[in-house]
C-alpha cells in the first residue's frame, strides 16, 4: 500500500513538472513573438519617434536633422510635428539625414518640404521607391548618390535644377522623366545609371560635364530646341547610343562630348555652334557621316572641322557633309 502511495506521488510530481515547463515555453515563445513584432514595427516607424528634429519658434517650422533608427526600412516623414503644445510644419530635410541607411527601402516626403540637403539619401543601397514633395525646386547634389536599387522616382514639376551627381550610379534606374521646369542638369548627374530612356525638359538649357557618362544602355535621347550647352564628356561611353540630333540653339559642345559612342553612325552639327572642344567624337569607331548645317568656308576656320582636319576630333574614315 505504501509503495502504491509513493508511486502515485512520484507520477503526480512528474506531471506537474511537465505542465510547468510547457507553460514556461509558451510564455517565452509569446515574449519572443512580441519582441519580433516590436522590431518589425520599429523598422517601419513613420514619424517623430525615429527622427531628430529642430524647431523654429518664429515661423513655427521644423527641420529633420537625423534619423535615430538606422535599420528602418520604411519612413513616412510627417507634414507637421507637435512640441510643447505647439504645431510645427516640416519644411526641410538636412544634409545627409538618411545617408548610409543600408536597410531603407521606401521614403515618403510630404508636400510641406521645400528643401533637402546634399547627399540626403547617399549610399542607401536598398532604397527602391521615393515619393518626393511637389514643392521642391532643386534635386540637391549627391541626393541619390549610389542608390543602386532605386527604381521609381518622380521629379516634381517645379524643380529647376538637378544637382551634381544627383543620381550617380543608380544602376537600377532605367527610365526617368525630367519635367519642363528643369533648365539645367548638373555635372555627373546621371553618371553610370541604368537608363534606357529619358525624357528631357522642353526648357533645358544646359547639360553638365559627364552628366550621362557611362550610360551604356541608353539608345536614344531627344535634345530640346532650347539647349545651348553640352558639357565636357556629357555622353562619353554611351556605347548603345544610336541616334542623337543636336538642336539648332546649341552654341557649345565640350571636349569628348560624344567620345566612345561606338554605336553612332551619323550626327549633325548645327550652324549655331560657336565652340567645339577637342576629341568630341574620339573612339566613335562606327561614325561615318557628320552633317554640318553651314557652308564649309563659314565653319571650318572657326572650328577646324574640314575634311583635312578631322584628326582634331579624332575621327577616322568619316565624311563631313556641308550645306
Amino acid at each position: 500500500m505504501n509503495k502504491k502511495v509513493i508511486s502515485f506521488f512520484i507520477v503526480a510530481i512528474l506531471l506537474f513538472s511537465v505542465l510547468f515547463t510547457a507553460t514556461g515555453c509558451v510564455k517565452k515563445d509569446d515574449e519572443s513573438n512580441n519582441s519580433n513584432n516590436s522590431k518589425g514595427k520599429q523598422s517601419q516607424s513613420t514619424s517623430e519617434d525615429i527622427l531628430e528634429i529642430s524647431y523654429s519658434e518664429g515661423d513655427k517650422t521644423a527641420i529633420i536633422n537625423k534619423i535615430t533608427d538606422k535599420d528602418a526600412s520604411t519612413v513616412v516623414i510627417p507634414e507637421s510635428v507637435s512640441q510643447n503644445g505647439n504645431t510645427y510644419k516640416v519644411t526641410k530635410i538636412a544634409f545627409q539625414v538618411f545617408a548610409n541607411c543600408e536597410n531603407l527601402e521606401s521614403v515618403t516626403i510630404p508636400d510641406s518640404v521645400t528643401e533637402m540637403g546634399r547627399g540626403v539619401f547617399a549610399n542607401c543601397s536598398k532604397l527602391e521607391n521615393v515619393v518626393l514633395s511637389k514643392n521642391l525646386t532643386t534635386i540637391p547634389d549627391t541626393c541619390f548618390y549610389k542608390c543602386s536599387s532605386l527604381k521609381n522616382v518622380t521629379i516634381p514639376d517645379g524643380v529647376t535644377y538637378i544637382g551634381d551627381s544627383a543620381f550617380l550610379e543608380c544602376t537600377s534606374l532605367t527610365d526617368i522623366e525630367i519635367p519642363d521646369s528643369v533648365t539645367s542638369i548638373g555635372n555627373y548627374a546621371f553618371d553610370r545609371t541604368g537608363l534606357k530612356s529619358i525624357k528631357l525638359s522642353k526648357n533645358l538649357k544646359g547639360i553638365g560635364a559627364k552628366a550621362f557618362v557611362g550610360c551604356t544602355s541608353l539608345e536614344s535621347i531627344d535634345l530640346p530646341d532650347t539647349l545651348v550647352k553640352i558639357g565636357d564628356s556629357a555622353f562619353m561611353s554611351c556605347s548603345s547610343l544610336k541616334e542623337i540630333k543636336i538642336p539648332n540653339a546649341v552654341e557649345e559642345i565640350g571636349s569628348s562630348a560624344f567620345s566612345g559612342c561606338t554605336s553612332l553612325t551619323e550626327i549633325n552639327l548645327p550652324a549655331s555652334v560657336k565652340s567645339i572642344g577637342k576629341m568630341i567624337f574620339s573612339n566613335c569607331k562606327n561614325l561615318k557621316d557628320i552633317y554640318v548645317d553651314a557652308k564649309k568656308e563659314d565653319f571650318e576656320d572657326a572650328h577646324k572641322i574640314s575634311d583635312a582636319n578631322l584628326k582634331v576630333m579624332k575621327v577616322e574614315n568619316c565624311t563631313v557633309h556641308w550645306k
